[in-house]
């Protein structure tokens, strides 16, 4: 919220909590058990919608606020 930042699902419909907490244990599932996941982070870099791993898994993504 500082930074104006706001997480959307794909399809358009409200976001819910459980979508969120899925967000989050699969990301950080996916950072900690993987070592070299941590350059999994310069992949969204190279994706056109921004994503990162966690979000493609999750049907969602991160978009500035206006």
């Amino acid at each position: 919220m500082i930074f104006g930042l706001r997480v959307i699902r794909e399809d358009s419909q409200s976001l819910s909590w459980s979508d969120l907490l899925f967000r989050e244990v699969i990301g950080r599932f996916i950072h900690r058990v993987f070592f070299i996941a941590v350059l999994l982070y310069l992949f969204v870099a190279f994706t056109t919608e921004k994503q990162g791993i966690h979000d493609m898994i999750g049907n969602t993504r991160v978009v500035i606020e206006k």
